[in-house]
């Protein structure tokens, strides 16, 4: 990423906990996991974004229950999920858009689903 990309302005938006709340949706959650993935190793990555997602849903009062708030399993699930997705396809192009037009949540489910039964075959 460059300096001063819209990307750019969306992480630190994120980060400095200035996203506006009704933004941030699970879209963003996974521009957010893509964005890391791509400059960060997974581990770090993961540490990353599960710091941040936990931080910002402090700064702005989300509750942490089993209905909304921080999710370990989720947040580890869609980073392995798109961790594999980038992998698969690699990055968009440079000016695209931080999500790929094919990177939907269907496709990527569906890649990682079939990885999975090659690998328990």
């Amino acid at each position: 990423m460059t300096n001063g990309s819209p990307d750019d302005a969306f992480l630190r938006a994120f980060e400095d906990c200035t996203l506006p709340f009704a933004e941030w949706r699970h879209r963003a959650h996974i521009k957010v996991a893509y964005l890391y993935l791509r400059q960060l190793p997974f581990p770090e990555a993961l540490e990353k974004i599960r710091a941040n997602i936990k931080r910002y849903n402090a700064a702005t009062n989300t509750p942490e229950t089993l209905e909304r708030g921080y999710h370990e399993t989720m947040t580890v699930a869609w980073m392995r999920l798109v961790d594999f997705t980038l992998h698969e396809y690699g990055p968009a192009a440079r000016g695209a858009p931080a999500l790929p037009s094919g990177w939907t949540s269907c496709r990527v489910r569906a890649n990682c689903a079939r990885r999975a039964s090659k690998s328990s075959s």
